[in-house]
């Protein structure tokens, strides 16, 4: 079996897998939301998901107006199921807190993210470079 030492593996029930996916999306009309508070709820919300679902987290960075990440997601979820519950949980509870900060960015709708996300499918030495690439995007906001 294939095993590259820089991509860590993960073992589940009958399989062993590295399915390492950079994803990115963003809050509707791109506002710079994602600051103070927001942005640590947003990311302890993001963590609790991944923990739930048995998803490894190698990198994530929450920006003002976008996210990225760089998750390992088992073989029995589909990339845009997570992305999906990540997006619709996160909003919910975001909404929930922060109603007064959130309504002065999205009055029109009421939608927190937009629409879509971008994803990548990484691997190989690709995965230190797309890691290297997050962290050093990371600002304190």
């Amino acid at each position: 079996m294939y095993e590259d030492a820089k991509m860590p593996h993960f073992s589940g029930s009958q399989t062993r897998y590295s399915n390492w996916y950079h994803i990115v999306w963003i809050p509707k009309y791109r506002h710079r939301i994602l600051l103070g508070r927001i942005r640590d709820v947003c990311e302890i919300i993001i963590r609790d998901i991944a923990n739930q679902k048995d998803l490894k987290i190698q990198a994530l960075n929450i920006d003002p107006d976008h996210i990225h990440l760089l998750i390992a997601i088992p073989p029995k979820f589909a990339v845009a199921d997570i992305v999906r519950e990540i997006k619709s949980i996160s909003a919910i509870v975001l909404r929930r807190e922060f109603i007064e900060e959130i309504r002065k960015y999205l009055w029109r709708d009421g939608l927190f993210w937009a629409k879509g996300y971008y994803c990548n499918t990484v691997g190989g030495l690709n995965l230190e470079e797309v890691e290297k690439y997050i962290k050093a995007h990371q600002r304190p906001y």
